[in-house]
């Protein structure tokens, strides 16, 4: 009974960097699915470029409600906030040219975590992130048990957008 907004980019955004890290026959298919070239590198560009559009075009939001201010426009500028990270099992070896490439081209950064000695508390520190970064409107992205020993990296993407509607939500 609440208001629900889904962000296509956000969901994009992290396939594109599961694809960074994908090979071989796991590449070429997901390749297919998600109708991208083969190259990685090609995709991490492009979302690269488009993350940095759409940061640019939250930041000019504020010089424009400046000026709207004076004719009675919106008074408050787009928030637009976009945040991805990994969360690796502690120990666990990484490729350094994927750690790289998510870094530069997604800005996500790498935290390292202990899922076998303390899932629980793995799952409470990434849903504290999220909160974080959505301003606490996500706060349990991570169900209760869903991470265990078993788990080897976490990839999160965290959309926050604060914008004035034309037709509001009811």
């Amino acid at each position: 009974d609440e208001n629900l907004c889904v962000s296509p980019y956000s969901i994009e955004s992290a396939l594109a960097m599961t694809f960074a890290g994908a090979d071989g026959v796991t590449r070429s298919e997901m390749a297919q699915v998600l109708h991208f070239p083969s190259d990685a590198n090609a995709v991490s560009a492009s979302f690269a470029s488009l993350q940095h559009s759409l940061e640019a075009m939250s930041a000019k939001t504020t010089e424009l409600v400046k000026e709207s201010k004076r004719f009675g426009g919106p008074s408050e500028p787009i928030t637009l906030t976009i945040a991805n990270r990994l969360f690796a099992q502690k120990g666990y070896d990484f490729r350094n040219a994927f750690l790289w490439l998510v870094r530069q081209d997604y800005g996500a950064a790498f935290e390292a975590l202990d899922f076998v000695a303390d899932a629980s508390g793995a799952t409470q520190h990434i849903n504290k992130w999220v909160a974080d970064q959505t301003r606490d409107r996500i706060r349990d992205l991570i169900p209760a048990g869903a991470l265990d020993e078993t788990t080897r990296l976490v990839l999160a993407n965290a959309l926050y957008l604060k914008a004035p509607w034309a037709d509001p939500f009811l």
